[in-house]
């Protein structure tokens, strides 16, 4: 069977989904120098190999058919941590090509699309229509976006997991 997951990449709270559940990787940084900025972002992507690939000591124990990951908002005015979350993006992808792992990126505007119409969707209405679609009520913003980043991967491969969505 395919292993699919999806990835919402953050600073403060990446969210993964995978068909084993959804999780959250919360970062706080511990401080602004260089040094300190740069083993956040590793941390980030050392804990997400232990959910991706079910890291077990010197084994792997899955590795995933395809990464459907969120790629970086464009749209958004330049603001503080800017660089670091593209940074983090990049480190992410990174880390998966050299694992042979096919990635997908999909656009903000595209994952609300998919999940409720709208391309402008705001983060209730994605909630909603995840609530509406599966009968999951999360509060968890990182999670809500991987899991419809996930579905977008089910559907991209036909997957027998992929909920059925409206014309």
């Amino acid at each position: 069977m395919n292993v699919i997951i999806g990835i919402d990449p953050s600073l403060t709270g990446t969210g993964v989904a995978t068909a084993e559940g959804l999780h959250t990787i919360t970062s706080k940084p511990s401080d602004t120098t260089l040094t300190g900025r740069r083993a956040r972002l590793t941390t980030i992507v050392h804990e997400l190999d232990n959910i991706v690939l079910g890291v077990k000591p010197w084994r792997f124990e899955r590795i995933p058919n395809l990464i459907v990951i969120e790629a970086p908002s464009l749209a958004q005015k330049s603001q503080a941590g800017t660089l670091d979350r593209n940074g983090l993006w990049w480190l992410i992808v990174d880390r998966l090509h050299t694992l042979g792992i096919p990635v997908v990126e999909v656009s903000p505007s595209t994952l609300k699309k998919f999940a409720t119409g709208k391309g402008n969707a705001t983060k209730p209405d994605m909630r909603m229509a995840l609530y509406q679609r599966a009968g999951l009520d999360l509060r968890d913003d990182y999670q809500v976006d991987a899991w419809w980043l996930r579905q977008v991967g089910l559907h991209l491969t036909d997957h027998p997991d992929r909920i059925t969505l409206p014309q």
